[in-house]
């Protein structure tokens, strides 16, 4: 957080506890909202965070601006018979020499799209 801070971002980053499901999470996270008398915020989940960041934008629509979900862990009810199998793209593709001669063809300003997210998207 403090090298956010001198780095010149203007966000806060709140991990919510590792115990308990999705909904506790969720739970824990809208008290923490509630004591600070923060109205909305942009949640953002990533890997098996993506769950309580689904299950608090479900339960609290008004109090979420936004959802951002980054390699998020997929939602189920319960634990599946047989897992899936190798998702994502062929194991060829997944190659340091291959990724780095294709990645001046497949780069994206992700960050300038974030910002234009945070900063000049427009308020409700």
């Amino acid at each position: 957080m403090k090298q956010a801070r001198e780095l010149g971002y203007p966000w806060a980053v709140v991990l919510v506890p590792h115990q308990g499901g999705r909904q506790e999470q969720s739970t824990a996270l809208i008290e923490l909202l509630d004591t600070l008398n923060i109205e909305k915020v942009y949640v953002l989940g990533v890997s098996a965070g993506g769950t309580p960041a689904i299950r608090f934008a479900l339960d609290y629509p008004e109090r979420a601006s936004g959802l951002i979900l980054l390699s998020s862990a997929p939602v189920w009810d319960k634990k599946p018979q047989k897992l899936p199998g190798r998702m994502g793209p062929a194991s060829v593709v997944n190659r340091n020499y291959l990724m780095w001669l294709l990645s001046p063809l497949l780069s994206t300003d992700l960050w300038a799209a974030f910002k234009h997210y945070l900063w000049d998207a427009p308020t409700t």
